[in-house]
């Protein structure tokens, strides 16, 4: 697959996680007990895929941002500040 090809890709699939997202904001509530237990551990397995995306996303910045301040001359003891802030930002997190 080209690059051109997986970042069409990626987009595409961050644009349909958007629109599940919100359907799943916007849905009703289980029909039942069974229907209930059941979409709370499809509802944690997907929690869990989206954890693991996240850290794997987080990972690849970093190396993205180390390699652009490395081949900038940043000094080495410089590289990644302000990282961890971005991140946080990101993902909505409090300081």
């Amino acid at each position: 697959m080209s690059l051109e090809q997986t970042v069409q890709r990626s987009s595409a699939l961050v644009a349909d996680l958007e629109t599940v997202c919100e359907d799943l904001v916007e849905m009703d509530p289980a029909g039942s007990e069974a229907e209930a237990i059941e979409l709370l551990a499809v509802l944690e397995r997907s929690k869990s895929a989206l954890s693991a995306v996240q850290a794997k996303h987080t990972a690849v910045l970093e190396q993205y941002r180390l390699n652009k301040q490395a081949a900038a001359g940043v000094p080495k003891d410089r590289w990644g500040t302000g990282l961890a802030s971005e991140v946080g930002l990101a993902r909505g997190d409090s300081p």
